[in-house]
C-alpha cells in the first residue's frame, strides 16, 4: 500500500477505508505537505490551469471548475458523463465543453498556434507546476517509488465557494 513507499514515520498515516473484500483502500497523511507549498501550488495552479466552469443539468449554476492533465506522451481526454469532455490540458489548450447538448469549442492546436504567446505561456506554466508538484509529491513524499511508476495523470477541481458541490 501506498503508505509503505512514504518518506513518512508509519504512525503517521490514518486509515479512513479498510475494505480487504474490495481491495479498497483510503489513507489521509495530515500535513504531509506544507502549509506554505500547499498555498504556493494552490495559487499557481489557480492562475495557469484551463479551467472549464461545469454546470449543473438545468445550465443555472457552477458546481465547479475543472481541468484534466496527462503526461508522457498520454493523449487521453477526460469526460463527465455525456456531455462534457476535457481536453489533455498536458498536451494542448484545447478544451470542449457541452451544455444542453451544445459544444462550445475553444481553440484547438492549429488556432493555438496563431493565439497570443499569453497562451502558450499558460499552458506552459500549467504543465511546469504540474510536473513541480508530481516531482514534490512523488520525489520527496514517496521516494518508494520510481520515476516509471509515478502517476501520468489527473483531474482538477476548484470549488470556488462553499455552495459548488
Amino acid at each position: 500500500l501506498l503508505p509503505e513507499y512514504s518518506s513518512a514515520a508509519p504512525d503517521s498515516w490514518r486509515p479512513l477505508v479498510l475494505d480487504e473484500d474490495r481491495r479498497c483502500y483510503s489513507f489521509l497523511w495530515p500535513r504531509a505537505i506544507s502549509n506554505d507549498k500547499s498555498k504556493d501550488f494552490f495559487d499557481r495552479l489557480t492562475k495557469v490551469a484551463p479551467w472549464v466552469e461545469l454546470w449543473n443539468t438545468k445550465g443555472t449554476s457552477v458546481t465547479r471548475n475543472t481541468c484534466w492533465y496527462s503526461c508522457g506522451g498520454c493523449t487521453c481526454d477526460y469526460t463527465y458523463g455525456q456531455d462534457v469532455r476535457m481536453a489533455n490540458a498536458g498536451s494542448t489548450a484545447a478544451t470542449t465543453a457541452a451544455t444542453e447538448g451544445t459544444a462550445t469549442e475553444c481553440p484547438d492546436e492549429h488556432s493555438k498556434k496563431e493565439a497570443s504567446d499569453e497562451v502558450d505561456d499558460s499552458s506552459a506554466n500549467f504543465t511546469s507546476v504540474m510536473d513541480e508538484i508530481t516531482a514534490h509529491v512523488f520525489g520527496d513524499l514517496f521516494p518508494g517509488i520510481s520515476k516509471e511508476a509515478w502517476p501520468n495523470s489527473a483531474n482538477i477541481n476548484l470549488y470556488k465557494d462553499g455552495r459548488q458541490a
